[in-house]
């Protein structure tokens, strides 16, 4: 346990991501294009994204907000696992 405050900018593509890594922040957060859950990039997009982010840097966490869940409570089970 710690009482520090964990700093977790947001990201959502691969250059802002290699910044935060490169300034070495300890968590990854991807938003989606900082618009609030209007649906603005496709499921793919953002499934595409995360992967290749995920694997920037294996050893920090990385946390996705998936935007407004893309309909369906199948789609999030989907994405989810």
């Amino acid at each position: 346990e710690s009482d520090e405050i964990l700093v977790t900018p947001g990201i959502n593509e691969g250059f802002s991501a290699c910044i935060v890594l490169e300034v070495r922040f300890k968590c990854l957060y991807m938003t989606g294009i900082g618009i609030p859950d209007l649906g603005f990039i496709s499921y793919n997009n953002m499934y595409e994204y995360a992967k290749m982010i995920a694997n920037l840097n294996t050893s920090i966490p990385f946390m996705v907000d998936n935007d407004m869940g893309y309909s369906s409570p199948n789609m999030v089970a989907r994405t989810v696992a």
